[in-house]
């Protein structure tokens, strides 16, 4: 009956699949499911050396940081800033969840230059920030000076 039939299908193909899994060692399914240890890392086969990315907020600030771990800035002395402005600005003055990165990016020698105009329109006074964080008059302005120092520049 189809029934009978549709049964042994079942049970043939749930036996093919212990089987299957019965032959891969634990090695190899560690190997399928985790990537390369150094595939983390990127591998910048450009000539610059100065990095500057200009972010408005928190997850955005995340992933700058995140890249600049990925690029091993350090280990490869490159120069790399964080340009915050908008509600970033507010975050890193009145959030404390952020201080771990401002730490880390300190520590891989990011600088990281918080907007006053943006600090101005939300009623923070400079001296409310980190004592790491640095300010610029203009974020915008320190952009367009980096990109003159020869800073490759990415708005986020």
């Amino acid at each position: 009956t189809t029934k009978n039939n549709l049964m042994k299908i079942f049970y043939i193909s749930l036996l093919i699949i212990v089987a299957n899994l019965i032959s891969l060692s634990p090695n190899s399914l560690y190997a399928q499911t985790e990537p390369k240890k150094d595939s983390y890392y990127l591998d910048y086969k450009g000539e610059s050396t100065k990095f500057a990315l200009m972010v408005g907020n928190t997850r955005r600030f995340t992933g700058a940081l995140s890249l600049a771990k990925r690029m091993q800035i350090k280990k490869n002395n490159y120069q790399y800033s964080i340009l915050v402005y908008g509600e970033l600005a507010k975050a890193l003055a009145k959030d404390e969840n952020l201080l771990p990165q401002i730490a880390e990016a300190k520590k891989l020698g990011i600088n990281i230059y918080v907007c006053e105009v943006a600090l101005s329109y939300f009623n923070i006074p400079k001296e409310e920030l980190d004592s790491r964080l640095q300010t610029t008059p203009d974020v915008w302005l320190k952009f367009f000076e980096l990109k003159d120092e020869g800073y490759n520049t990415l708005n986020l």
